[in-house]
């Protein structure tokens, strides 16, 4: 079972990416990671910690529990 990442693009909208391949977007966090959760109820969705560090690696994620 594949992890599913939700990040921010540049267009202000959130994608939630399996296997490379954008499976839902939203134009909250929330909003698609409850799009994702509607395909694949039983993949994980992680989302980035914190976007922009002045030390330590960026790339940490974290469980997203989305309210649908």
């Amino acid at each position: 079972m594949p992890d599913i990442f939700v990040e921010k693009q540049k267009e202000e909208n959130w994608h939630a990416i399996r296997d490379g391949k954008t499976v839902a977007t939203g134009k909250t966090q929330n909003e698609c990671g409850c799009n994702a959760k509607k395909k694949y109820p039983n993949d994980p969705l992680l989302t980035g910690r914190v976007e922009h560090a002045k030390r330590g690696n960026p790339d940490h994620w974290r469980r997203l529990y989305p309210n649908c």
